[in-house]
């Protein structure tokens, strides 16, 4: 059995469990007539408090009824309050009639309407409240209440289908069958099987109640079509498989075969955590063959088989949808808009569940001028996914180097090295290889930036950054440690950039403006240098000889 344990935060699987149809759907069913209807609670082992009908059993409470009603045309369902005698008066003929009974613990409730017996469903809220409903008539509707204790009970079985979105009471007969499904019963623990209408009393109207001497029944329910069967409104039936009843009412709900594409971002149950939808957003597109609602909590469709579903699978910042798939395994395909998949409508339920995982920003450096790099403060520019922070050799003019020597000169600097920073925005399409990339060549608010210089830059004590975006040339405040070579730096633009010291040479280290391909040549000066020194020598000392001798 599969517990379905989203459906008290998705209104919408409510309906599909049939109990919401008593609630959000009572004006289209309710045809008003002329006059009022009269409800008579008949008995002497009730009182009424608050609107309230406690019942004793054997001088202990047993539990208690409450009547609401809704009639055409009213947005809410109105309270009904008896008089002192039980009597309910005024109701309006052809309003939907709602008899809610709540049992003590150890007692199961029982309830006749008109002297029949009345098919009691479990709420899917409130395993505790059991409800059922009748429409009011011209006249008088007789309501006879009782709580048995569990020891005393029989084993009840109800039948409700669903036929063109109304609940009926279906009894289990030969239409049954071929429409819907053959249902068994064995009382000697599985060894042999029964069908329902052999050996169990029907009371019509779909109840079935069971000898009182047997106290536990297995039981199958087969099916051929298309359908979904729902027992207690808690728990969806495979067909086939063995379940067992106790003492007490149930309901086993009918109905074609509907699937549904589910998620939820919180739960006041306690469910797996799997089955919650944490760090990102879900929608889905509306279209043919697909129907739901979404809301704060989470979302519920209805969603007709083989139908393609477009689907937005947004992750929040520092996390990633990777998996590439839903629910079990249902495989989704990245579409061209960011965050968007589809998929086909699988003849199953889909719980879209913990489908996000942390993803780290990412640097990539392709220069030798820097050995590796950070950056941190994405999380107040996107939100959603991740950023990559691209350091590469930046490609400049002559004209533009100009530019940027003048610029630095003017702030007591010189140009040592040129960088090119680029960052982009990214989200995974699943698990493909492929992502989505959005350019950020400015940001809202600044980012942290850190890289880690190349040992050859390492001999300054400190540097400066001067930011080229566009026609803007500016100093960005930097923090320099000699001893690690990490630049630090604050930027809300991503561009050219150049690695300044001081112009007086108090930085220490390097000379003149040299680039890393330089080192060749200052050995061939040095090498000049040292040969004209070593010349000079050569001739003072030829000089001074030839004098002596003279």
């Amino acid at each position: 059995m599969v517990k379905l344990r989203l459906r008290k935060l998705l209104s919408f699987f409510c309906c599909i469990c049939f109990m919401s149809s008593f609630i959000s759907n009572f004006a289209q069913e309710i045809v008003l007539a002329a006059g009022d209807c009269t409800i008579n609670v008949s008995g002497d082992n009730f009182s009424v408090s608050d609107s309230v009908y406690n019942y004793t059993t054997d001088g202990e409470k047993s539990g208690s009824m409450s009547v609401i009603y809704q009639a055409d045309g009213s947005s809410d369902p109105t309270p009904c309050s008896p008089d002192g005698d039980g009597k309910i008066t005024g109701i309006p003929v052809g309003a939907t009639v709602l008899f809610c009974l709540s049992p003590e613990q150890g007692f199961i409730p029982k309830l006749k309407l008109d002297s029949s017996d009345a098919a009691l469903i479990k709420s899917p809220d409130n395993e505790n409240l059991y409800v059922s409903s009748a429409e009011a008539t011209d006249g008088e509707i007789l309501v006879e209440v009782s709580f048995v204790a569990s020891e005393d009970a029989n084993i009840i079985l109800n039948l409700q289908c669903v036929v063109d979105e109304a609940l009926q009471s279906a009894d289990y007969d030969d239409n049954f069958k071929s429409t819907w499904a053959t249902i068994e019963y064995s009382d000697n623990g599985g060894t042999t099987y029964k069908e329902l209408s052999e050996g169990t009393t029907a009371s019509g109207d779909g109840v079935y109640t069971f000898d009182s001497s047997i106290s536990e029944v297995k039981m199958k329910i087969t099916w051929t079509n298309e359908i979904m069967v729902v027992l207690d409104q808690t728990t969806a039936l495979n067909s086939g498989e063995e379940f067992t009843l106790t003492k007490g009412e149930h309901t086993a709900l009918f109905r074609q075969a509907v699937y549904t594409l589910a998620w939820a971002y919180s739960s006041a149950e306690e469910i797996d955590e799997n089955l919650l939808t944490k760090n990102g957003k879900i929608s889905v597109d509306p279209g043919e063959g697909i129907e739901g609602n979404e809301t704060e909590n989470g979302g519920i469709y209805v969603v007709a088989p083989d139908t393609e579903v477009t689907i937005h699978l947004i992750p929040n910042y520092g996390y990633q949808f990777e998996k590439g798939v839903i629910g079990e395994d249902v495989e989704v395909v990245p579409s061209e808009n960011q965050s968007t998949f589809t998929f086909t409508m699988p003849k199953e339920q889909i719980v879209v569940g913990d489908i996000f995982t942390v993803h780290a920003d990412e640097v990539n450096v392709m220069s030798d001028l820097v050995v590796s790099g950070n950056i941190s403060g994405a999380d107040k520019i996107i939100d959603s996914g991740n950023v990559e922070l691209t350091v590469s050799d930046s490609v400049i003019t002559e004209d533009e180097k100009s530019k940027i020597s003048s610029f630095a000169s003017e702030n007591g600097l010189e140009p040592v090295e040129y960088l090119n920073l680029e960052l982009n925005s990214f989200t995974l399409k699943g698990n493909s290889p492929d992502r989505w990339e959005n350019m950020l060549t400015s940001t809202a608010s600044p980012v942290s930036v850190g890289l880690t210089l190349a040992p050859n830059l390492r001999n300054s004590d400190s540097y400066s950054v001067i930011k080229v975006h566009g026609n803007e040339i500016s100093v960005v405040n930097t923090s320099y440690n000699s001893s690690d070579g990490m630049l630090n730096f604050e930027t809300d633009s991503f561009s050219t950039y150049a690695i300044a010291r001081k112009s007086d040479g108090s930085g220490g280290g390097l000379v003149g403006n040299l680039k890393t391909g330089d080192k060749n040549k200052l050995w061939l000066y040095v090498f000049i240098i040292a040969v004209a020194i070593a010349g000079f020598v050569f001739t003072f000392k030829k000089s001074r000889a030839n004098k002596f001798r003279m």
